[in-house]
């Protein structure tokens, strides 16, 4: 339940807008994304499993 009054965008529906604002997006604000991005990416056992094989 979401206890905020005001309406709120779900994460899913923020992430879909970032996702699509990404091609357009300045340099400077898209690398520093990317880079923490990837380091969460990096941080799960799974993905570091999978990745390793490649």
């Amino acid at each position: 339940m979401n206890t905020v009054k005001r309406r709120t965008h779900s994460l899913f529906n923020q992430g879909v807008y970032f996702y699509g604002a990404l091609p357009m997006m300045k340099q400077h604000r898209l690398e520093p994304l990317l880079q923490h991005f990837g380091e969460l990416v990096r941080a799960q056992p799974f993905f570091r499993d999978v990745y390793a094989v490649l």
